[in-house]
């Protein structure tokens, strides 16, 4: 495939001194490039589908260990294209993983006057501009998380050709709505007028998801972004009665109609991509905007975080590991499993790339993974960066196959926590005190 340069300024959102690593400032983006020598079957530009879940835990599905939970639609994903075993989400809120997917860069630049905001700025290049470059059709349906309905925050203002759905994280929660947002408008549902329930709000961003493929089956390739608020979310659902008879609270219940709900959309979507030729020329991407976070017995039922470690705020790997699948019929093979560590930060590269397009050094804080979606073991990263400020601020970076951890609220060098993640993914055996070597390269003054 040809490779065009994309040449486009891009603006470093100014942060406060973070540490470089567990240090210093971070001021400097590494200087990497959408570009992969690794040989690929087609030069044809796919089709790309990214579904975002909400708050869908690293071992809520079954290709990721689930065992009480069925989600064949999903793990059929699995199945014919790659599972990620390494995935991440950008932060740990779904608005701190939507930034990091739109602007490829970490949180840590998004914080302005000491603070995390996730508003775009007018300037802030995204994901859904750069692959309009590489003449992509870019379309957004469900939750965007990133502004409200002022115009220069709306996902029009930000690269999409096409959006609807609802802005602000409160709308969220209306199972009913009686209008959502298309193209800058709101729309009412006439099916919930008048306090009516007639159209779910899951069930009209999907309508809004098979429309857009239905106006893209010829032309130029397309991105869509499909933001999905299940499984996370307290929407209430008619339940299938699949899960009634299993001696659950209510609670759990409901959460396992939310994820059974989320892997049938996904089957109805793969369906209509059959449906409308698009499947061979289409890459299908499933990942989640964060870890599970509803709260009481549920995760002792169905081990959301799939043993991996969580306490309070900090950035263990259960406040941050999601599962990634992707199914690419022209290019992956099925049954694929990769190690290869990712996070949303690395969609831009990663999209662009498949795209044909070469990013300038420097506009994004991730890498391209192709190489191991096509089956590349050699493929190495840079450092990954997350950092939260919910009860003290806290960081976590990640280097090759070892984590430094800072706990929140402590500042202190001593304080940093070192893990093999291979060998440890649990998080249990803090090695900061065996190997210093190793932790002198997280700590930068």
């Amino acid at each position: 495939m040809p490779r065009r340069i994309l040449k486009f300024g891009f603006c470093f959102v100014p942060f406060v001194a973070v540490i470089c690593y567990l240090g210093g400032c971070a001021k400097k983006t590494p200087d990497l490039v959408a570009y992969t020598s690794t040989a690929r079957q087609s030069d044809e530009m796919p089709n790309i589908v990214l579904i975002m879940a909400h708050q869908l835990g690293y071992g809520d599905v079954g290709c990721y260990g689930q065992e009480l939970i069925s989600t064949p639609n999903i793990d059929r994903l699995a199945e014919e294209g790659c599972r990620f075993t390494h995935a991440y989400a950008g932060g740990d809120s779904a608005e701190a993983t939507m930034w990091t997917l739109m602007t490829g860069r970490y949180t840590a630049h998004a914080v302005q006057d000491g603070k995390l905001s996730f508003k775009l700025s007018p300037d802030q290049r995204t994901i859904a501009e750069v692959m309009r470059m590489t003449e992509y059709a870019t379309g957004f349906v469900g939750c965007w998380n990133l502004g409200s309905d002022e115009e220069a925050t709306t996902p029009s203002a930000h690269g999409f050709d096409e959006w609807s759905g609802l802005l602000t994280p409160a709308s969220f929660e209306t199972c009913y709505p009686a209008t959502i947002w298309s193209n800058g408008e709101q729309v009412s549902l006439a099916e919930n007028a008048a306090g009516n329930r007639g159209l779910g709000l899951t069930d009209a961003l999907m309508q809004e998801a098979m429309a857009f493929l239905e106006r893209h089956t010829s032309g130029k390739p397309f991105l869509l972004v499909l933001s999905y608020p299940l499984p996370g979310s307290d929407l209430p659902l008619a339940g299938s009665g699949a899960y009634a008879h299993q001696g659950w609270t209510a609670a759990q219940e409901a959460y396992a109609e939310r994820i059974a709900r989320l892997d049938g959309e996904v089957g109805k979507l793969v369906e209509q991509l059959e449906k409308l030729g698009l499947t061979q020329r289409t890459a299908v991407f499933l990942t989640s905007d964060g870890a599970a976070q509803h709260e009481g017995t549920e995760l002792d039922v169905f081990d959301s975080y799939g043993g991996l470690r969580t306490a309070g705020g900090d950035m263990y790997e259960g406040r941050l590991r999601v599962p990634l699948v992707v199914k690419w019929p022209a290019e992956v093979r099925s049954g694929l499993e990769t190690d290869f560590a990712v996070s949303p930060w690395d969609m831009m590269a990663t999209f662009s790339d498949m795209g044909g397009a070469v990013l300038p050094a420097g506009s994004t804080s991730g890498v391209t993974y192709v190489p191991a979606l096509l089956g590349d073991p050699t493929q190495r990263r840079s450092m990954m960066y997350w950092e939260t400020r919910d009860g003290g601020f806290g960081q976590g970076v990640r280097i090759g196959d070892w984590k430094a951890v800072r706990p929140c609220g402590k500042m202190d060098i001593d304080a940093v926590e070192l893990y093999n993640l291979i060998e440890d993914p649990g998080e249990i055996n803090n090695q900061a005190k065996e190997h210093p070597e190793i932790l002198s390269r997280f700590i930068r003054s």
